[in-house]
């Protein structure tokens, strides 16, 4: 209008000889007035429906306006409003190793959600056709979370608990979650939900958005269901499981032993057994439009090296050789029976050696991706139309942002590396410097978690999909990088000091190329004990040294053998 209005005075004032000044003012308030009030609601109902990223990538919910009278009452405002968005944030936990956000889409904000927000953005219709998902409406995951009943396997577990959060603390209208605790009777299964996932620093972000009577409400949602997933019905009771077939919509199991070598005969039970019982559980669900499973992205055929899509594993796949059902049969056979040969102070070392055999036999680098692996076969086999999805996350660590940086439950993968690198006990290690580890912060997973759920679920089409959650293409960091930023995390924040208490202990870290080379580790352990250049020592106090040495040093062995196929991985 204003490029309108140029042209035509332009036009008008051009001719020759005409020395007078002239003056226009251009405006809207005489004949096409708006207020200020009037000017934000647009903002607001626009902004509704088409979400500004913040500068990490999350979706930004916004509410009303506030108008003020006075700089004073705004100062005030905006003070606490900054307070507020910054009363998580801290020292991590952990370090974050991340340089910038993994492409893993976060589509719910990190910042302070009171309950009235959240209705804004959830209190829309609950359907919609696809051209307004071109719009800018997105997946529907809230709409979608609202009034379904949910049944989650292993939420007192690292990532589990994560996704309960996040589902009570973004979905305020979400139906009853059951949340299956292994526990001896109903009683025993309440106490391990209060004392484990109610009470927990994670859900006290909750109290944010529900009040000081936080608590009740998370009673009301939350249902203990006693049970284990390697038994038949889960392990429930009758009546519980039947409740529960009849009302739940989504199936999430994300129950796992995530150790690289747990006993063979555990991570048979909760990895293969375990997907498998819920499947069959599933398929007694009238109600069920998703089954959900957590599996890991290390279940893959080897080290291909590329994008690959993901495809499912079925039974008479496999890398070194197939497997087969009766395959699977004979190692649920063979743990059994061969626990029940061993004396119990023998049991978990012969296990755990089982189990790593068993794995290299078949091809996999250890017991959790194996067992992981024909978990899937089961499940993929005998699905029988059951609308499934399977998220392969990679290494998952501490939480990016949400409900705050840094939260991280148990030792993770990379946890005993960076704390013994940290507190100076470990200034080398098995490794390529320049190899990339794929690291994925948990709430991440649950994001991708929420957004699969929300687009199958609503579908509720008897297929399988498979998401690969992971951070090395979109966003990869080496090993080298990786304890650069350690270092430098610990020179802040020391774990150990010199002996004049100044500097931090911490050297660059010294990356070996064989398991040979890192038995250096003994020689290690001996001059950190003292006992390597011990001239005068009593023997007793000798032997107690050498030890601890001894023992130290096994130890890392032991995790450089655990980690090796992975310190030299090229297959992103």
């Amino acid at each position: 209008m204003v490029v309108n209005a140029a042209i035509a005075i332009m036009a008008k004032h051009s001719n020759f000889g005409n020395t007078s000044l002239t003056v226009y003012q251009f405006g809207s308030s005489l004949v096409n007035s708006i207020s200020y009030g009037d000017m934000v609601k647009y903002w607001y109902d626009h902004f509704k429906c088409n979400l500004l990223p913040d500068s990490k990538r999350n979706d930004i919910s916004i509410s009303r306006m506030n108008f003020f009278n006075n700089i004073d009452d705004f100062s005030s405002f905006i003070s606490n409003e900054m307070a507020k968005k910054n009363v998580h944030y801290g020292p991590p936990k952990t370090i974050n190793t991340h340089r910038k956000r993994s492409h893993v889409k976060t589509y719910f904000s990190d910042n302070e959600k009171p309950e009235k927000i959240i209705k804004s953005v959830i209190d829309i219709p609950k359907r919609e056709s696809g051209s307004e998902r071109k719009q800018g409406h997105g997946i529907g995951i809230a709409r979608f979370l609202q009034g379904k009943n949910y049944f989650i396997t292993g939420a007192t577990g690292f990532v589990g608990k994560v996704l309960v959060e996040k589902m009570l603390r973004t979905a305020p209208d979400v139906g009853k979650i059951f949340v299956l605790i292994k526990a001896k009777d109903k009683e025993a299964a309440l106490n391990r939900l209060k004392t484990e996932i109610i009470e927990s620093e994670l859900l006290k972000s909750l109290e944010e958005v529900y009040g000081v009577n936080y608590k009740a409400y998370l009673m009301k949602k939350l249902v203990a269901v006693s049970g284990c997933v390697c038994e038949s019905d889960i392990g429930m009771d009758p009546l519980t499981a039947n409740e529960i077939a009849t009302k739940v919509n989504v199936i999430v199991n994300s129950a796992a032993s995530t150790n690289f070598d747990e006993r063979y005969d555990v991570a048979l039970n909760t990895n293969t057994k375990g997907p498998f019982g819920v499947l069959n559980f599933a398929k007694k669900c009238k109600n069920l439009c998703l089954l959900f499973h957590i599996s890991t992205a290390y279940v893959g055929d080897g080290e291909r090296q590329g994008i690959i899509m993901e495809k499912p594993l079925y039974i008479g796949q496999g890398r070194v050789r197939a497997i087969t059902e009766q395959d699977i049969d004979f190692e649920l056979e063979l743990a059994s029976e061969m626990l029940d040969s061993l004396q119990q102070d023998q049991a978990t070392q012969k296990m755990k050696e089982l189990g790593m055999k068993r794995a290299n036999m078949y091809g996999w680098p250890n017991t959790y991706s194996l067992t992981k692996a024909m978990g899937e076969m089961l499940i993929n086999s005998f699905r029988d139309g059951i609308p499934m999805v399977i998220l392969r996350p990679s290494v998952v660590e501490s939480s990016y942002s949400e409900p705050f940086p840094g939260w991280i439950q148990g030792y993770r993968v990379l946890d005993p590396l960076i704390f013994n690198y940290g507190k100076g006990q470990l200034p080398g290690f098995l490794g390529d410097p320049n190899a990339v580890i794929d690291v994925i912060p948990v709430d991440m997973v649950v994001n991708a978690t929420m957004a699969a759920i929300a687009k199958h679920g609503a579908a509720a089409t008897p297929d399988l999909s498979i998401y690969h959650i992971g951070s090395s293409v979109a966003n990869p960091i080496s090993f080298g990088a990786l304890f650069d930023y350690a270092r430098s995390h610990f020179k802040s924040f020391p774990l150990a000091q010199s002996s004049n208490g100044n500097q931090s202990l911490i050297q660059k870290m010294n990356f070996l190329d064989s398991l040979d080379d890192f038995s250096y580790i003994s020689m290690e352990m001996a001059r950190q004990t003292g006992l390597l250049h011990a001239t005068k020592i009593e023997p007793d106090l000798h032997k107690t040294l050498q030890k601890k040495s001894a023992k130290k040093a096994q130890l890392f062995i032991h995790m450089a053998k655990l980690y090796e196929p992975y310190m030299f991985y090229k297959a992103w």
